[in-house]
């Protein structure tokens, strides 16, 4: 559709009312969501105990929170050495790991598709170039996961391990044998 015929769609709709009808009804949702978290999640019971890191939840560049959620958990457990790695961070802007190496974290992106890597490439270039990430254009698979671990040097025991990836996500950590210190954390994230 030609910009032109856009904007003037978007003129007609102004114009006639449709536009703010629009607004509203996205208003009136957002609102009977947070209405319905209000009345049957915020004021269930174990949103009560002071423990449910469902009252964490903040969202800087993840999709549903975890960035506040992970925070508040590596404010009860510590950590080791700030290191992070994900798979499968699109264009590196809204992940689970993008919050952490703003704060100072470093670690490993691995993603996919050629054009989401370029993006990063671009976008990150700076933490790219002092060393506090590393991204690789890579699909991960159960036979090359350790060999891409070692090519870009990933801590024995990073702090955090985010697997976003389509396939076998199970039979891709099976494979971690040299970050086997991972697998008895699985539980924290598995569904």
């Amino acid at each position: 559709m030609s910009a032109f015929i856009k904007k003037m769609l978007f003129h007609l709709s102004e114009k006639l009312g449709i536009g703010e009808v629009r607004r509203t009804l996205a208003s009136a949702h957002a609102l009977s969501i947070e209405g319905f978290l209000n009345a049957n999640l915020y004021t269930s019971e174990s949103a009560q105990d002071p423990k449910w890191l469902g009252r964490s939840e903040r969202q800087t560049y993840s999709q549903g929170g975890e960035d506040g959620v992970l925070e508040e958990i590596f404010n009860r457990i510590g950590t080791t050495n700030k290191h992070f790695v994900e798979f499968g961070v699109s264009q590196g802007t809204e992940n689970n790991t993008a919050y952490l190496l703003m704060s100072g974290w470093k670690g490993l992106w691995l993603e996919g598709s050629e054009k989401f890597f370029a993006s990063i490439q671009k976008t990150f270039a700076p933490l790219i170039e002092s060393g506090h990430l590393t991204a690789k254009n890579a699909f991960i698979t159960a036979e090359n996961i350790e060999s891409l671990f070692e090519e870009t040097k990933v801590p024995t025991e990073p702090d955090l391990l985010s697997i976003d990836i389509d396939g076998n996500v199970s039979a891709t950590g099976d494979h971690l044998r040299c970050w086997s210190e991972l697998e008895s954390e699985n539980h924290f994230f598995s569904s």
